[in-house]
C-alpha cells in the first residue's frame, strides 16, 4: 500500500556506500517513509566492502537482495550491458526528466543510450598549483 501513513506498510532494501551524501539521505529518509509509508533498510558498506561484493562470486546475487542498490559507472556498465540491471530510462515518468541530467554522468550510466543507473551526485577531480613554485 502506497501513501502517507504512520507506520510503513511496505519496505524497500538498500545498498549504499559510507559517505557523508549517503548518511544525509539516510537522514532524510523518515520524511520519505512519511509521506509515500515505505520504509528504508539500508545496508552500509564501505567503498571497498561494495565493490567486493562485484568482484568475488556471483554479483548477480548480490544485486538480487536489494531493491536499490549504489554503483558507480563501470559497474552500471558492465552489468546493464549483461542485461542484470533493468533500463532505467522507460521507467522515467513526467516528473523525471532525463534530459535536465548533466549529459556527462547521465552517459557514464548508459550502454548504448540505455540508462541502467540514475545519478543523483557527481564529483570529479583537479589539480591546481603555484605555477612559480614550479618553474
Amino acid at each position: 500500500t502506497y501513501g502517507p501513513s504512520s507506520s510503513p506498510s511496505k519496505s524497500i532494501r538498500a545498498a549504499i556506500v559510507d559517505n557523508p551524501q549517503m548518511k544525509t539521505l539516510q537522514d532524510l529518509t523518515s520524511t520519505f517513509t512519511k509521506d509515500t509509508g515505505i520504509a528504508v533498510v539500508f545496508d552500509v558498506f564501505t567503498e571497498e566492502e561494495l565493490r567486493e561484493q562485484f568482484l568475488s562470486g556471483d554479483p548477480t546475487a548480490f544485486i538480487d537482495k536489494y531493491d536499490a542498490l549504489m554503483l558507480g559507472p563501470l559497474y552500471a556498465n558492465i552489468y546493464g550491458a549483461e542485461g542484470v540491471l533493468e533500463d532505467l530510462s522507460a521507467k522515467a515518468g513526467d516528473e523525471y526528466d532525463i534530459d535536465d541530467l548533466v549529459s556527462n554522468f547521465k552517459d557514464a550510466m548508459s550502454v548504448d543510450d540505455v540508462m541502467y543507473a540514475a545519478p543523483f551526485y557527481g564529483e570529479s577531480s583537479f589539480l591546481m598549483y603555484r605555477k612559480d613554485l614550479l618553474d
